[in-house]
């Protein structure tokens, strides 16, 4: 497959759907944010694709035959990820994982919530309870904003 020298936003945002994951790692005193795109080895054009749309991170072996467009820079998330998918909606469950993600970046730029963030998320990490409503409003179409509105409350 050839992939086209300049992506157009749906296609990366299908991506993303497909094959991404916004990565939150928890260590005792900060909160790690990556967003991650994982593809095998004869797709990794389409890595070097989206890399270039963006224009920061970098495609790194993954293991065996798999590759991944990582972006783990916190000015290159805030300058380039968010404004993207705030823009751009992504159409399945990782809606809930993006809401997350930007959460917890929110909370790490503020410090003063940053404890409060990461207690709240450890202890719902288990639950299913909210994947499970916002994979119910999903099915019925509702808005990104009533889906936001709902994580938040759950968060806070």
């Amino acid at each position: 497959m050839i992939y086209p020298q300049k992506c157009a936003p749906d296609w990366i945002v299908g991506f993303t759907d497909a094959e991404g994951h916004f990565s939150i790692i928890q260590s005792r005193n900060k909160i790690r944010c990556r967003f991650i795109i994982s593809q095998n080895a004869r797709s990794i054009h389409a890595l070097y694709a989206i890399k270039d749309y963006f224009g920061v991170g970098h495609v790194n072996c993954a293991g065996g035959k798999m590759y991944a467009y990582t972006v783990g820079n916190l000015n290159d998330i805030y300058d380039k990820i968010i404004p993207f998918f705030e823009k751009y909606t992504l159409h399945s469950n990782k809606y809930f994982d993006w809401l997350l993600f930007r959460h917890a970046l929110e909370a790490q730029k503020n410090r003063s919530s940053h404890n409060l963030f990461r207690a709240k998320l450890i202890k719902k990490k288990d639950s299913i309870t909210l994947q499970n409503q916002i994979e119910s409003l999903l099915q019925t179409g509702s808005s990104a904003f009533v889906m936001e509105r709902l994580v938040l409350r759950y968060l806070l």
